[in-house]
């Protein structure tokens, strides 16, 4: 997962000490392997995690390296550089790109072997949506953030716009709604948060809503910091945004909702006693 990703900036991933891709040879005899970047219909993947669209382009996006040979009993890694142009269309925006592997002339086999990996990309968010034709909804901000600590009332508001081109139908709905399988809530969470157990702390105003083509909608989410949450920790849950147009295409994107309690402080004490001189 690649986070506030800026619109019209080269990212480099190997020099920001990120993602890098490992390509492991187990075997007796040198290696060769094929890495190319793709849209993920173009990749083999039918699915991917939902809330996410395809890159519109995969050339945004390529490698250190496409051809690499790797020593026996030996591993190589290569690294990842993004280059998303600058329109208005890209910002704001949740991308899943694949990384796909081939197996070279040296695999032993005559069957053609490749494995896919998942990319997800967020662009970096602007606070003012500027209309866009992306086909999509546009959130601003792309995440709430709140600071307190537990037992405390907190809100924010997220601008959601219809960028579809049609009227659109839309409803909450939380991570468990949507993947009923805890094993896969793990690839949505940023790094340094974890889920609360006694999610979701904070709601929407509304839980389901319409909204015309273009249109503009404020949707305040408002709770409780849980009292049960820890002192230092960082806490994220997701609200996904699940509408149908019109003519019956279901769209989807998400809402980070974060509480940070890293810097947060125990309830006020009683004042300690002053001594007597």
């Amino acid at each position: 997962m690649l986070q506030d990703v800026p619109p019209g900036r080269e990212v480099n991933l190997r020099k920001l000490g990120g993602v890098l891709f490992t390509v492991y040879n187990r075997t007796d005899q040198a290696q060769d392997y094929t890495l190319s970047c793709k849209r993920p219909g173009q990749g083999g993947l039918a699915t991917w995690e939902k809330g996410y669209e395809e890159i519109p382009n995969a050339a945004w996006c390529y490698l250190e390296e496409t051809t690499v040979t790797v020593p026996p009993k030996s591993e190589k890694q290569v690294g990842l550089i993004v280059n998303i142009p600058d329109e208005p269309e890209n910002w704001n925006r949740k991308f899943m790109l694949a990384v796909i592997l081939s197996s070279g002339k040296n695999d032993g086999t005559s069957i053609g072997l490749a494995v896919a990996c998942r990319v997800q990309i967020e662009t970096a968010v602007r606070d003012q949506i500027a209309g866009t034709a992306n086909g999509g909804i546009t959130l601003a901000p792309g995440t709430i953030t709140v600071r307190g600590k537990p037992g405390d009332a907190v809100k924010g508001v997220v601008q959601v716009r219809n960028d579809t081109g049609k009227r659109i139908n839309a409803q909450i709905e939380r991570l468990p709604q949507v993947y009923a399988d805890p094993v896969k809530h793990p690839r949505y969470l940023s790094n340094g948060f974890q889920t609360h157990p006694g999610e979701p702390w904070l709601a929407p105003q509304k839980s389901t809503f319409a909204l015309d083509a273009a249109g503009v909608l404020a949707l305040e989410f408002s709770g409780t910091i849980p009292a049960t949450a820890a002192l230092g920790q960082r806490y994220e849950e997701l609200a996904f945004v699940r509408a149908t147009t019109a003519d019956g295409k279901e769209v989807m994107t998400f809402l980070r909702i974060q509480v940070d309690l890293t810097s947060a402080k125990p309830a006020d004490a009683a004042p300690a006693p002053v001594p007597k001189p």
